[in-house]
């Protein structure tokens, strides 16, 4: 006849392994996500770089276009 702690010890090595197993099959799952958000994060800021440093181009390429319409308008004011 089993005793009641081994019962106990048998449900409480149970347990243990279940968890075990469980985590085992979880944790690569995270490990793979917290890579995925990272990566994710590094490429998200790696763009906003590059957009950020196309926009400052845009800017400065609108201001050669103003100073550029500037002088034409100077230049058809006096020929009036």
């Amino acid at each position: 006849m089993t005793k009641p702690g081994e019962i106990v010890a048998g449900v409480i090595v149970g347990v243990l392994v279940g968890l075990a197993v469980l985590w085992l099959t979880v944790a690569p799952d995270n490990v793979s996500r917290a890579e995925m958000v990272s990566y994710v994060e590094a490429t998200a800021i790696e763009h906003l770089r590059l957009l950020r440093e196309d926009i400052r181009n845009v800017d400065e390429s609108l201001d050669e276009v103003a100073q550029r319409l500037a002088a034409v308008e100077a230049v058809l004011s006096r020929e009036r």
